[in-house]
């Protein structure tokens, strides 16, 4: 079960700062329709944002996608 800090929602710009990348390649991504990306949730109608538990998925697929394997260098 997820913990109210690992869902904590983040601003386009705050989920770039901790994947690395700048908060345009986000909106890029969006807009290309780009299927492997981090999922966003639109709030209010118009504010996008990232869950953290989100990132930390989309981070951890990515290692796995490019064969790197926890434990094994």
């Amino acid at each position: 079960m997820a913990t109210a800090l690992s869902d904590r929602l983040l601003t386009r710009k705050e989920a770039a700062e901790i994947l690395g990348f700048q908060p345009q390649t986000l909106a890029r991504w969006k807009w290309q329709g780009r299927e492997n990306r981090p999922q966003d949730v639109r709030v209010g109608g118009r504010a996008i944002r990232y869950r953290a538990s989100e990132l930390s998925r989309w981070i951890a697929a990515q290692g796995e996608a490019s064969g790197l394997v926890a434990g094994r260098g």
